[in-house]
């Protein structure tokens, strides 16, 4: 979870100021990548994180409703489209 806010927060701001990309780039192991390639990655990397927040999320809370209750088929299905996110 921790990974998806620090990504998202980075992927907006580098989307306003992409000048700032190769400040960013000293954590990541792309240096000399133009800023373009960095301000636009990130984003794709923060949805990533985003969805596997997500998927864990639903995941768990299908399986604690499990144990309660029968209907957490609509909490595992929200884990498998979040899953099918990630690959794409």
């Amino acid at each position: 979870m921790a990974l998806a806010v620090r990504y998202v927060v980075l992927a907006l701001r580098l989307w306003g100021h992409p000048e700032a990309a190769p400040d960013a780039a000293q954590s990541f192991s792309v240096r000399g990548a133009p800023g373009w390639v960095l301000t636009r990655g990130v984003v794709v990397v923060a949805a990533n994180f985003v969805l596997m927040a997500v998927m864990m999320i639903a995941l768990v809370v299908g399986l604690a409703i499990t144990r309660t209750q029968k209907p957490a088929e609509h909490w595992l299905r929200i884990s498998a489209v979040a899953v099918g996110g990630m690959m794409l």
